[in-house]
């Protein structure tokens, strides 16, 4: 069964536009995050596991009515909130969006509330960044490990995801939103790189870059359905290994897990592939807004 459902862009945007604007609320603006990030290889030193935070939402975790009109969504099928949701996102950017089976929601979070932590590797540069994922709660924060380790709790995510579960008994599906964390330094040099003459306005409105691709972050939240629920139980093992017995987790062997996929993670893939929105990447992973 597939974790987040892939949709197709263009028939998710038709939906969301063809939708009733009483359906869909503004979101409120969310804070953003640092415009640095820090690559680290392989043969980095060898941290240790980041303590947990408590596992319950964060204070200012926002509930669905503040991003739809939960009321309305009464007389459509999962399959048509699932549409209405990715479409919505779809035009979003910086954004990634997904929907997932309850039962599915169920097996993942009662695995992030044993194991809230663990470490992904993402290629870059030649070498691989290795990020820090925390759960809190519905909420899931991806954070460069080298600034983790830095900055401690006041380190700032580059990628936060939020599961919206309001819908899990009625429609049998949980929300899932992404948000990429803009990158204000990069938005400020495109403006002053702009041509003399040019339109400041229009420079300004040019899609944000952020912190992480769409594609980088598909990877992420890919990885982590790999490793908590859809993948082999030797990617399974590493998780618990990271929390029960430190000493003897190796990034190492993080890393060829994710070089090597075996006959039960080929089937997963197929199966759980997400997909981005907001910018102009191909369905292919989780989204969000």
């Amino acid at each position: 069964m597939a974790a987040y459902q892939a949709e197709d862009a263009a028939a998710a945007a038709a939906a969301a536009a063809a939708a009733s604007p009483e359906v869909l609320a503004a979101p409120s603006e969310q804070a953003t995050p640092s415009e640095q990030t820090t690559t680290t290889t392989a043969a980095a030193a060898k941290p240790s596991p980041a303590r947990p935070r408590a596992f319950r939402d964060p204070p200012t975790t926002p509930t669905l009515s503040t991003v739809m009109n939960v009321e309305k969504l009464g007389p459509l099928t999962a399959e048509q909130v699932g549409a209405l949701w990715n479409g919505y996102h779809a035009r979003k950017a910086l954004s990634l969006s997904g929907v997932m089976p309850s039962d599915f929601w169920a097996r993942l979070a009662a695995r992030a509330a044993r194991c809230p932590t663990f470490v992904l590797p993402l290629p870059r540069d030649g070498g691989w960044e290795f990020v820090l994922m925390e759960w809190q709660g519905r909420v899931l924060s991806f954070t460069p490990l080298v600034e983790y380790k830095a900055h401690g709790a006041a380190a700032r995510p580059h990628l936060v995801v939020t599961h919206f579960t309001e819908l899990a008994q009625d429609k049998g599906l949980v929300l899932m939103a992404g948000e990429i964390t803009p990158c204000p330094k990069a938005a400020a040099e495109a403006l002053l790189a702009s041509p003399p003459g040019s339109d400041p306005v229009a420079a300004a409105a040019r899609p944000p870059t952020g912190l992480l691709t769409p594609a980088e972050a598909q990877n992420l939240v890919y990885q982590m359905q790999e490793f908590y629920v859809t993948g082999s139980d030797t990617k399974r093992a590493l998780v618990q290994t990271f929390h029960e017995d430190p000493a003897r987790f190796a990034y190492h062997q993080v890393i060829e897990a994710v070089e090597k996929l075996d006959d039960g993670d080929i089937t997963a893939a197929l199966d759980a592939a997400p997909s981005a929105a907001g910018a102009s990447a191909a369905p292919s992973a989780a989204t969000k807004a």
